[in-house]
């Protein structure tokens, strides 16, 4: 069966919290951003969404962006991102951490490991919209790779 490509880009974003999602997908909408977004709630499922993007039998679009959230249940965002940075398969995915975490050895990890972004999650839904304004830059710096 051939596998019907979307011409959407595709964000996959990892969040636990349903709120958090929910208002997330919200600030996509109203910073007028027209991706296909995709959702997992921790680092295992992000590593099995991953694995269903590949081969001929693949299942689900390869992301083209990835926001990921350090704080989760059975595997955090840290474990995930070395996981996949040290993956020949997913290490060119651009991965944009958004995160409740604010230590500074999360961020100074997370850059260490490759991530084109760290943000702290705002408490104001404008700010959250002016930082998922920034997503569509780092999706073109992977089509330059």
């Amino acid at each position: 069966m051939i596998r019907e490509i979307s011409k959407k880009k595709t964000i996959l974003i990892t969040e636990d919290n349903d709120d958090h999602f929910l208002l997330t997908q919200e600030a996509f909408h109203e910073a007028r951003l027209n991706f296909q977004l995709n959702r997992v709630k921790d680092g295992e499922e992000l590593m099995k969404y991953l694995h269903h993007t590949q081969g001929k039998e693949a299942k689900a679009p390869q992301p083209s962006i990835i926001i990921l959230d350090l704080n989760m249940p059975r595997k955090d965002g840290r474990e995930t991102l070395k996981e996949i940075r040290n993956s020949s398969e997913f290490n060119k995915i651009p991965i944009v951490i958004l995160t409740n975490s604010s230590h500074d050895m999360d961020s100074y990890i997370t850059k260490k490991y490759g991530a084109q972004a760290y943000y702290k999650k705002p408490m104001y839904f404008d700010q959250l919209v002016e930082i998922l304004k920034e997503i569509p830059k780092f999706i073109k710096e992977k089509n330059a790779i």
